[in-house]
């Protein structure tokens, strides 16, 4: 039951996986990019996703790249190429967001799709987030990997980032109950 927001502060504080690296699978870029090639798109909005469900995709792969990248910490030099990393993977978070504001309001399947994609994250992450806090507590860099990981909970911008795209696609936790229509 963990929010995208408190995902990320703690992921940087504790080295969350934001390297970007390997976000997503290759072939969906391939097969994107070839689709806008035949729209006759080009320059950066072009590689853009063209509706919700292809930006709750994109979003799900940083999410995961982020869960993966955490769970590699093991000691300061880790946390902090983790932390290193963040800024690429907040980038790709802004642009998704903005490309999503730029469309049409999410449909309720498409709100549910990336839903679905956020619980799956989720799950995800409460073990990494488990491992993580195993490994601090047996670790003898913890307060090191902790100073390093709590540049992460300062990031403003991130932080305003992740609550946008939970309030755009009205995002909520495993077990929220939904908010009650009047």
């Amino acid at each position: 039951m963990m929010k995208l927001k408190n995902l990320f502060p703690f992921a940087v504080a504790l080295a969350l996986p934001l390297s970007l690296v390997s976000c997503g699978d290759e072939s969906k870029k391939e097969e994107q990019g070839s689709s806008k090639e035949e729209q006759g798109g080009s320059g950066p909005e072009a590689s853009a996703p063209k509706d919700h469900t292809q930006i709750g995709n994109e979003v799900g792969a940083i999410m995961d790249s982020l869960i993966e990248g955490m769970s590699s910490i093991s000691d300061k030099k880790s946390a902090e190429e983790f932390v290193a990393g963040l800024e690429e993977q907040k980038a790709s978070l802004s642009a998704l967001l903005k490309a999503a504001k730029e469309l049409d309001p999410p449909t309720t399947e498409e709100k549910a799709a990336v839903q679905a994609l956020k619980d799956a994250s989720d799950k995800k992450g409460e073990v990494m987030l488990g491992n993580l806090m195993k490994m601090m507590v047996e670790s003898a860099d913890a307060e090191a990997i902790g100073e390093v990981m709590g540049k992460i909970n300062a990031d403003q911008e991130m932080k305003e980032i992740t609550e946008d795209i939970e309030a755009l696609y009205e995002l909520k936790d495993t077990g929220e109950e939904p908010p009650s229509e009047e």
